[in-house]
């Protein structure tokens, strides 16, 4: 979307946002009106422009100066900024404002954040949770009597629906989220609602009807001058396609493609490439569809959204089907049927957990039931034990014990209802601690079912890893077996080398693996003695020489400082090395150089994270141990490469498990994802620190520092 100053004039929005930071610091009444005034004003701005940069950058400055009262508003902001932007930040900033609502039992923040987090799930195809926080949000918009909270939840239960094929249903909230725009005579939403009626019509093939409300919509978008018109175009263009007029559907795609990229609206992005290919496919260009339904697949495993990426191999099946070459759309429509099979057992899961979360839930609500009832029987006896006091006063009042008597009875009657305060006092705790138990419940649920589709992942990376090694070892030894005396030597030479090459891959793998295990279940040995870097280095280098002189690749190792005699665990620190120097020539291109420096570091400052921006636009992400001392003496290897460096979005996700970067190996080598998170748990153990510094385009240089001998 475009930016503030875009609309209205900049001076106007500073003046805003300098009247906030001023006002939030105000306890009068006049002043948190014009607070909660300004709040809404920008929210306004903000929400329409929330796809620049530099609306974010405005939300996070104001995030830093807010009052508390205000802060899960601006949290909820932001996680509505980042909902194409960054899907991960977006859930961050929504679990946040929903912690701080929950925290000051604020109701309406507490909706739009569960609202925000339904819009991530839906955006990353996990409907299951998408569906459980948007009705948890409707049913809070609902008791506020928030009408516009009420619409906005309903369109997106709708999409939801629509997502799974469950187009009645879809059909039935657009419907609902319409009538509540029109009430509020909401033109922008309006116009988005009827574009999701329309996708909706076009999904159940009721082409006349889809274009007619999509022709409204876009009329609408037209005299906002709104660039979302382009969800009106993409939908029509699916129309259009959907009655194979590929010419009229590649005009409105083509006109929708800019402006999904000018709002940064990855996922629609991905969804229009992928059926720009499925046209061109239709129209024979077949190269051409090749290259658009793989920019989809990019862009979709980079952002993390399942369904288009479903649908993207899918496409590429299609084209691989049309091309004739049958075993890549084979293994497209495999990798298709994998990720549809997963979205769906993770949706089985998640109903599995919910029906036992409601099961305990009904057992504790019986028990709070039968605590209530003796609340209410003991407030009964109270009643019960006044009415006998009063009678007793009133029989004996005439005689001279009765002041005695009347003493005896209040003071047990005021016994009596502390005991009661008490045990009400003590229900209520009860209630409380059972609420408790249900919040940690269902987090503990939703921690399974994340847990699960790691496993998922994992499974499936590895059966997808040793796939393609097995079968290629089978087709190898099918040859060797059949066609033994056939063969000449050199050919017996260069298959045996084959199967070597693959089962030393497998090996790496299993490898990997049990390192993985062996760290995560506290298995690690580590044996810390003193060794000589440099010559440890050495050695690392001649070992991979062969590979480096393979791709012609040269390696520069430098040494400097007096005394460079590491205190570490020798064979992790061999296999740190062996990883990272195995990557700097896996993904450098052929004819360049990678540099190895071993320095003495003198004391440690590196800052114990640090994710940001350096010089002209230098990424840095260093991760520091918290056991190391800052101002140990420390020895450092350095190892710089001259292969495409790294993006923003991949130092983020560098050392973690599993993770596969946008970086590809220049040779067609191996990369099982596990190789970076192991590197990190190495050196944690052996209290020491390992960052990388890159610049996209520029190479990459992976730094280790290790305690020194003293």
């Amino acid at each position: 979307m475009h930016s503030p100053a875009d609309t209205i004039p900049s001076i106007v929005f500073s003046f805003l946002k300098e009247a906030l930071k001023n006002f939030t610091h105000c306890r009068t009444v006049v002043c948190g009106t014009l607070c909660g005034a300004l709040f809404f004003i920008l929210f306004t701005v903000e929400s329409v422009f929330a796809q620049n940069a530099a609306s974010v950058d405005s939300l996070r400055k104001i995030l830093a100066t807010t009052s508390l009262e205000h802060r899960a508003a601006v949290l909820n902001n932001l996680a509505r900024a980042y909902r194409y932007l960054s899907p991960d930040s977006s859930l961050l900033y929504a679990m946040q404002a929903r912690a701080l609502a929950k925290q000051r039992r604020d109701n309406s923040a507490l909706a739009y954040s569960l609202l925000n987090i339904g819009l991530v799930f839906e955006n990353q195809g996990r409907y299951d949770f998408a569906l459980d926080n948007l009705f948890q949000a409707l049913k809070l918009f609902e008791s506020d009597d928030d009408n516009a909270g009420r619409a906005s939840c309903l369109n997106l239960i709708g999409l939801v629906y629509k997502a799974q094929d469950k187009n009645v249903q879809a059909l039935e909230y657009h419907q609902k989220s319409l009538v509540l725009y029109q009430s509020l005579n909401n033109t922008e939403r309006i116009a988005t609602v009827l574009a999701n009626i329309g996708a909706t019509y076009q999904a159940e093939r009721r082409y006349s009807e889809a274009l007619v409300n999509l022709e409204r919509s876009a009329t609408l978008y037209q005299s906002l001058n709104d660039p979302n018109i382009f969800w009106s175009w993409f939908n029509m263009a699916l129309v259009y396609q959907h009655q194979q007029r590929y010419t009229e559907a590649l005009t409105y795609h083509r006109q929708a493609l800019p402006l999904a990229r000018k709002l940064r609206n990855h996922r629609f992005e991905a969804a229009l490439l992928c059926n720009i290919g499925l046209c061109a496919m239709h129209q024979h260009q077949f190269d051409s569809a090749l290259s658009w339904v793989h920019e989809s697949v990019r862009i979709a495993s980079e952002n993390t959204f399942r369904n288009e990426l479903k649908n993207s191999y899918k496409a590429l099946s299609e084209v691989y089907t049309v091309m004739g070459n049958d075993k890549a759309a084979l293994e497209q429509y495999q990798r298709y049927t994998d990720l549809k099979d997963l979205i769906l057992s993770a949706e089985m899961q998640h109903n599995i957990a919910d029906l036992q979360t409601r099961v305990e839930t009904e057992h504790q609500e019986r028990e709070i039931s039968v605590l209530s009832v003796l609340r209410n029987s003991l407030i009964a006896g109270s009643a019960l034990l006044l009415l006998l006091v009063a009678l007793l006063i009133n029989r004996y009042r005439h005689k001279r014990t009765s002041e005695a008597l009347l003493k005896e009875l209040n003071e047990a009657l005021t016994r009596q209802q502390r005991i009661v305060e008490d045990q009400a006092a003590e229900i209520e705790l009860a209630n409380t601690e059972l609420q408790q138990f249900n919040d940690a419940l269902a987090l503990k649920n939703y921690e399974l079912a994340e847990l699960n589709i790691e496993k998922n992942d994992f499974l499936g990376m590895v059966a997808h890893d040793l796939k393609n090694p097995l079968s290629n070892m089978r087709l190898l030894a099918k040859l060797l077996n059949e066609r033994a005396e056939a063969l000449s030597p050199a050919e017996i030479h260069e298959f045996s080398g084959d199967m070597r090459t693959l089962t030393e891959q497998m090996f790496a793998l299993v490898t990997n693996l049990l390192d993985v295990n062996a760290i995560e279940q506290g298995k690690m040995n580590v044996a810390i003695m003193p060794f000589d870097l440099p010559q440890l280095v050495d050695m690392v280098v001649r070992h991979y020489r062969p590979q480096s002189e393979e791709k012609q690749i040269t390696i520069h190792v430098e040494t400097s400082g007096d005394s460079l005699i590491a205190s570490a665990d020798k064979n992790f620190t061999m296999e740190i090395l062996e990883n990272l120097l195995s990557n700097a020539i896996k993904y450098s291109p052929p004819k360049k150089n990678v540099f190895i420096r071993v320095l003495d570091d003198g004391n440690s400052t590196t800052p114990e994270r640090d994710i940001g921006q350096e010089g002209d636009g230098k990424t840095l992400q260093r991760l520091k141990s918290p056991t190391v001392a800052h101002h140990a003496r420390l020895v450092r290897v350095e190892i710089q490469d001259e292969g495409p460096g790294l993006s923003e979005n991949d130092q983020l996700k560098l050392f973690k498990k599993f993770t596969r970067l946008t970086a590809q190996p220049t040779a067609g080598e191996h990369s099982s994802g596990l190789g970076l998170s192991i590197v990190k748990k190495m050196v944690e153990a052996m209290s020491g620190n390992v960052w990388c510094e890159s610049e996209l385009g520029r190479g990459a240089t992976f730094i280790v520092e290790l305690p020194a001998q003293i």
